[in-house]
């Protein structure tokens, strides 16, 4: 039996950021086959060893169609302005070889409430998360502790219609 873990919103007041926690692992093998959706998930990230590790790490845990994947902010805005509905996920990378996640993140701001940015980093300062928050971003993780969070949260938004909205890890 496949275990894994779900998401547990604790809810802040208007205005703030929310809080995501995970709790302990759960059993979601009871869930119909109906239930389990491909994300198409498209990725802005520029090196290329996180990029596969990121791509074998969410394919082994749930049904994924990589829809595509850029290393520059300009390669991204490029491909949204391409594919407006192509996606439900964007992880993008803050920092990039040329441009920014910021620059991503504003790009996406129009988007359909129904496509989700998350924001990937390596330096998750409480500034960085309010910034992030502000242009858009649903959730935000850091790379080198939150990869189990990030997978939680691509779980409950292939299991339900939508994940929770504007949603922001803290430390």
């Amino acid at each position: 039996m496949r275990q894994v873990t779900s998401l547990q919103t604790a809810l802040s007041p208007p205005g703030m950021v929310a809080r995501v926690k995970i709790s302990p692992a759960v059993e979601m093998d009871g869930l119909p086959e109906g239930n389990k959706l491909a994300l198409r998930v498209y990725l802005v990230e520029d090196s290329d060893v996180m990029r596969q590790q990121l791509m074998m790490t969410l394919s082994e845990e749930l049904s994924i169609d990589w829809v595509g994947f850029a290393e520059t902010e300009t390669e991204a805005r490029e491909w949204f302005e391409r594919n407006p509905a192509g996606w439900d996920i964007a992880l993008v990378d803050l920092y990039l070889r040329e441009g920014t996640g910021a620059g991503v993140l504003r790009h996406c701001r129009k988007r359909p409430e129904a496509q989700d940015v998350l924001v990937m980093t390596n330096h998750p300062t409480s500034s960085l998360l309010t910034h992030c928050r502000l242009l858009g971003a649903n959730a935000v993780f850091d790379k080198s502790k939150e990869l189990g969070d990030l997978i939680a949260y691509c779980i409950g938004r292939a299991y339900h219609s939508s994940a929770p909205k504007t949603q922001v890890f803290f430390q």
